[in-house]
């Protein structure tokens, strides 16, 4: 199993970072390697919503198509999946520090065993992308350039 986590501050209110993580109209504006976003219904976000994304990833492209196994307004998203041919689970924690909001990505990939050489190559792909993506993120709501602040 691959597991990728990010932590990060967004010097943002909690409600705006939540806001902008669950606004699915405006998730290319920093994730660039989505091609498209399908929803099973309608606003609100709610538990057993189904999403389907088409993505670049690495040379090709991908197909990510999960259920919301909680929606936690302000606080928290969890969905799990596929990710490609790989089963997928991802928990997004958001908590205030003030005026700020901290961020807690833990994405865990499940590769079996017969794709093991693969799985640094693919983990390292999508650590790369994710990171990114939570750069922009970061930046979109600070109102700054997307390649400041490293996320780890």
């Amino acid at each position: 199993m691959a597991r990728i986590e990010h932590t990060f501050i967004v010097q943002r209110p909690v409600t705006l970072v939540y806001g902008l993580l669950t606004d699915f109209k405006r998730l290319s504006d920093w994730q660039p390697d989505l091609l498209s976003v399908h929803l099973t219904s309608a606003d609100p976000l709610r538990v057993g919503t189904m999403m389907s994304q088409e993505r670049r990833f690495g040379a090709g492209q991908t197909f990510l198509n999960v259920d919301m196994l909680e929606v936690a307004r302000n606080q928290a998203l969890e969905y799990s999946g596929l990710h490609g041919r790989f089963r997928l689970r991802r928990r997004i924690e958001l908590s205030s520090q003030g005026g700020a909001t901290q961020v807690k990505d833990v994405l865990e990939l499940r590769i079996p065993l017969l794709w093991s050489l693969v799985s640094p190559l693919y983990a390292a792909t999508l650590r790369r992308q994710t990171a990114d993506e939570w750069r922009r993120f970061k930046a979109l709501l600070e109102g700054q350039s997307s390649s400041s602040s490293p996320i780890p």
